[in-house]
């Protein structure tokens, strides 16, 4: 599924609305700032998109850069 929506990494996460229009990703890239110390984290992105989307507003980080090891095909 990654070709589909062009992911590089992994992790590389997506968080898709279903509309009526079809899916619309909402936010692609990092889970949070800080891969390396869950207990340093200070944003939480994916967490922070799905609670925006589960209240009807706006998601306010669309994107990061996704850190992980490259997908081979």
């Amino acid at each position: 599924m990654y070709p589909q929506f062009g992911a590089t990494k992994t992790p590389h996460i997506y968080v898709v609305e279903k509309t009526e229009k079809g899916n619309v990703i909402k936010y692609i890239g990092a889970i949070d700032d800080n891969y390396q110390d869950a207990d340093a984290v200070k944003s939480r992105y994916v967490e922070a998109a799905v609670n925006a989307l589960l209240k009807g507003q706006e998601v306010e980080v669309k994107e990061t850069k996704a850190i992980g090891c490259s997908i081979k095909v």
